[in-house]
């Protein structure tokens, strides 16, 4: 009977021994899935954040860029304003100039020929736009040639 307890104790022993190792194997197999787990929700964290980063740099970037374009409209759109004020300007100078010392002169002017639509004249007493008789432009003869005189 001894030699049976022996070998019970030793049977016991070595259940004893597999239970325990199985739990520490659980156990080891418990921390390394909760180490995997918490390395790929870092790696997912750190995607997100680098994507979170990258459409906030592309959206700054945008504002950015619509801001200099707005910025270089407006100094464009006031350059242009300058330039058609200076233009306009000197167009009213001219036409007060030329009306001040001029005699009742008569224009012809006429349609651009062969063009969309048919040949046409007609006869001003003001001083007409290139455009008067026809869109693709005018030709127009006035009565009176006027010449600079030199003030000397």
């Amino acid at each position: 009977m001894l030699a049976h307890n022996a070998s019970l104790n030793i049977f016991t022993i070595t259940q004893s021994n597999r239970a325990t190792e199985q739990q520490s194997n659980r156990a080891t197999e418990q921390q390394s899935n909760r180490a995997t787990e918490q390395q790929s929700n870092r790696a997912t964290e750190q995607q997100s954040n680098r994507a979170t980063e990258q459409q906030s740099n592309r959206a700054t970037e945008q504002q950015s860029n619509r801001a200099t374009e707005q910025q270089s409209n407006r100094a464009t759109e006031q350059q242009s304003n300058r330039a058609t004020e200076q233009q306009s300007n000197r167009a009213t100078e001219q036409t007060g100039r030329l009306t001040e010392s001029q005699e009742i002169n008569l224009v012809i002017c006429t349609s651009s020929g062969g063009q969309k639509n048919a040949f046409s004249v007609l006869m001003t007493n003001a001083i007409p736009s290139l455009h008067m008789v026809d869109i693709d432009g005018s030709q127009c003869f006035p009565m009176f040639l006027y010449e600079k005189e030199d003030n000397q």
